[in-house]
């Protein structure tokens, strides 16, 4: 079920409102940002040797990703078990 509260304000509790594409769009583009300023960190030798040859900027631990980079992602083919520091369940992603 979707609910929208009035215009201008978030839904009500417990319910939920679609992104517009135009906020798909801001969401893709500030995560791009985020990705390729901050970058994220990856312990495991073997993924950052994969991101360092897909050509991503490894400094150490730290892996920044570029926007072409993350949109040509889905062509390469390895797959990242991501973890969060209060998650022991590993997230896999595929790339092909």
């Amino acid at each position: 079920m979707t609910t929208e509260g009035p215009a201008g304000t978030p839904p009500a509790p417990g319910t939920f409102s679609r992104l517009t594409a135009a906020q798909c769009e801001r969401l893709h583009e500030a995560t791009l940002r985020v990705l390729e300023r901050t970058g994220l960190l990856v312990e495991e030798p073997e993924a950052l040797e994969l991101l360092r040859r897909a050509g991503a900027e490894v400094d150490g631990a730290r892996v920044r990703l570029g926007a072409r980079l993350v949109d040509a992602l889905p062509n390469y083919d390895f797959v990242m078990s991501l973890f969060t520091p209060s998650d022991v369940t590993p997230q896999a992603i595929g790339f092909r």
